[in-house]
């Protein structure tokens, strides 16, 4: 199982619930991102994409916005906004 973590860091916090935030991140980039592997010593390079993730909106998904920019690559565009779950 592999991740990629997209988050507002609340340090010393695992664990307990998510405290509060007025921080924003805004149109964060991942130009592309991409799993390695290896079968019959053939290495095999694949995009990380919808196809083949599952997405975590933690702990309200309501705070997430995510859209997929290349679906050949994995690249996506993540803001997270933790103001527009309590709405």
């Amino acid at each position: 199982t592999y991740k990629r973590v997209n988050a507002i860091d609340q340090v010393k916090n695992e664990g307990k619930s998510a405290i509060p935030s007025e921080t924003s991140i805004l149109n964060a980039i991942w130009t592309d991102c991409y799993l390695y592997y290896k079968e019959s010593d053939i290495l095999y390079k694949t995009p990380m994409n919808d196809d083949i993730s599952v997405t975590m909106q933690c702990p309200n998904p309501k705070a997430f916005y995510a859209t997929e920019i290349d679906d050949n690559s994995g690249g996506q565009v993540i803001s997270i906004i933790p103001k527009e779950a309590i709405k």
